[in-house]
């Protein structure tokens, strides 16, 4: 009996019963042996005179491996890539839509899954493509049953269904042909056949500018091509490569090449980021108002290097494409800035929505503190006042709060009116005079048989409306009435009245021939007070009336005034 049937029909036995068990979302660690897809290995016959290539080239880099079901039963996927030791995670079509594709350098999507698929695929184009544009490397396997015709892959390479057994090399010198990045054992076209070697080609006018044509079918048209896009390449294929790994495995194109087809893929890929930073780790905002985080991401010349912004409470804060973020309402938000190799940094955003508003005095006097709801009035205190001042209002608006804010008082000082007047009420000067100010008097006033002394009333402070009266001293004045007759003296020393101790005020009365009828006198004290001092007597019929002010040396100060 044929040992290598014995063999080929238990191990596609063996895949069968994992296919039944297989889960379609699969995280794998590196060399994870417990995996139940690492059990199927080829012929060791067929395999044991060329050992696959470590991966070194990966150089760390992370693949990405979208598979739902064993393609045509087939571990083949699973075996390449533990056997070169990729680090690699799995996940199922499903899965991959929300998948974080930065977080590896190289994506693989399996050919042959379940109906379905192509529409998922379809759906996941442009993030295919935005990963690409940043520097991703995608083997995008596209052999399926389903006549595709017209379906566009990332890029928008069109595709189109041909059955071909056989297929031609196109470039002899290309790595996954010369197999230089795993054992050197050249592809030829001898072993490009199966039953099933390729199901579709690509047109080739739909092909984006620098495409390159590695494998071709039998009408040539290509099967197996690259193209770049943006800072990344596609590597798209027509091929079945895990159903001839499988079922072709002593003498076919996936025996010698499958393991130079992902090492070149990974060869293509450059050194992912090594840490990413945002230049500030707390910001706080206002609602409304608007903060630029700017994330650094090291090595510079890293690919898959594009920053994504996220925000944990878009209704707190959200983040735009470039980091702008912007306060919605209160609260607390996470942005996180994520980029390539799964590196991310965070930086956390409060949203303050209320603001203390402070109501001042002029002299920092705080009249009233309020906390206010964004974008509302705040309530004034009571109408404060001031000592010789008249408030007029606040000096900043507060109808619409948008920030902390202080708030002072105005005032103008007041100001009076201060009229100087003689002694009968005729104003002689009139002046306004701020506050506490003083006055400025006019020119000493005169009248008649009198001397000015100075004002009644102070005005170096001013603190109302002011009347100022004019004082005079007059030394004797006589008046007459109902046969009385009274000496006024109003005495206060100045220039013109020396101070006196001991002088007399005297009142007399003469007949008509000039004869001394009565004589009163008072003793007084002229000083720097004023002092009035009256004499009276009885003035007959045609009598008269003199008076006199004497110092004590009876010599008299003033002349005398008489009726």
């Amino acid at each position: 009996m044929d040992m290598k049937r014995i063999r080929k029909g238990f191990a596609v036995l063996v895949t069968l019963a994992l296919l039944f068990t297989f889960a379609p979302i699969v995280v794998r660690a590196e060399n994870d042996s417990a995996d139940p897809f690492a059990v199927f290995v080829p012929d060791e016959t067929q395999n044991a005179a060329r050992p696959f290539a470590a991966m070194s080239a990966a150089g760390g880099k992370k693949v990405l491996l979208i598979q739902d079901d064993l393609p045509w039963s087939s571990a083949a996927n699973f075996t390449v890539l533990d056997i070169i030791g990729a680090n690699y995670d799995v996940v199922s079509y499903s899965a991959a839509a929300t998948a974080d594709f930065y977080k590896y350098s190289v994506i693989i999507t399996s050919n042959r899954q379940t109906s379905g698929v192509l529409e998922q695929l379809a759906l996941m184009k442009g993030k295919f493509e935005q990963y690409v544009n940043d520097g991703g490397i995608l083997i995008f396997g596209i052999c399926y049953f389903e006549s595709t015709v017209n379906y566009a892959i990332p890029g928008n390479v069109v595709t189109v269904w041909e059955l071909d057994t056989n297929n031609r090399i196109a470039d002899s010198s290309h790595p996954i042909v010369t197999g230089v990045l795993s054992d050197n054992v050249q592809l030829t076209d001898n072993r490009l056949y199966g039953g099933q070697c390729s199901h579709i080609y690509f047109q080739p006018s739909s092909f984006p500018a620098g495409t390159h044509v590695i494998l071709q079918n039998t009408n040539n048209n290509p099967t197996l091509i690259e193209y770049p896009l943006g800072k990344g390449m596609v590597i798209a294929s027509g091929l079945a490569w895990e159903h001839n790994y499988t079922f072709y495995a002593n003498n076919g194109f996936s025996t010698i090449a499958m393991d130079s087809y992902f090492l070149y893929g990974s060869s293509l890929a450059g050194a992912p980021p090594e840490s990413i930073t945002i230049d500030t780790e707390e910001v706080t905002l206002f609602f409304g108002e608007t903060h630029q985080l700017t994330a650094t991401v090291l090595p510079e010349d890293a690919v898959l290097s594009a920053v994504r912004w996220e925000s944990s409470n878009p209704a707190v804060a959200t983040v735009s494409e470039t980091g702008l973020v912007t306060a919605v309402a209160g609260g607390e938000a996470i942005i996180t800035a994520k980029t390539g190799g799964g590196l991310s940094a965070v930086c956390t955003v409060t949203v303050l929505d209320k603001h203390t508003v402070t109501f001042k005095d002029w002299d920092g006097t705080v009249l009233k503190t309020e906390e206010v709801t964004h974008g509302t009035s705040a309530a004034p205190p009571d109408t404060p006042t001031r000592t010789g001042y008249t408030f007029t209002g606040w000096d900043v608006d507060f109808s619409n709060i948008i920030s902390d804010l202080t708030v002072t008082a105005l005032y103008e000082i007041n100001k009076y009116t201060v009229t100087f007047v003689t002694y009968d009420g005729t104003a002689i000067k009139t002046q306004t005079v701020e506050h506490g100010s003083s006055a400025a008097p006019p020119d000493p006033p005169t009248r008649a048989g009198h001397i000015f002394i100075g004002w009644d009333v102070d005005f170096s402070n001013v603190i109302s409306d002011l009347t100022v009266t004019a004082l005079w001293v007059a030394y004797l004045a006589l008046d007459a009435e109902s046969g009385i007759v009274t000496l006024t003296a109003s005495l206060k020393a100045g220039a013109d009245l020396p101070a006196a101790e001991g002088a007399q005020l005297v009142l007399a009365v003469y007949n008509a021939s000039g004869k001394m009828l009565t004589i009163n006198f008072m003793s007084v004290s002229i000083g720097d007070t004023l002092v009035v001092k009256t004499l009276s007597a009885a003035l007959p019929g045609g009598a008269t009336a003199r008076g006199f002010l004497w110092n004590a040396y009876s010599i008299p100060i003033i002349g005398a005034v008489g009726l």
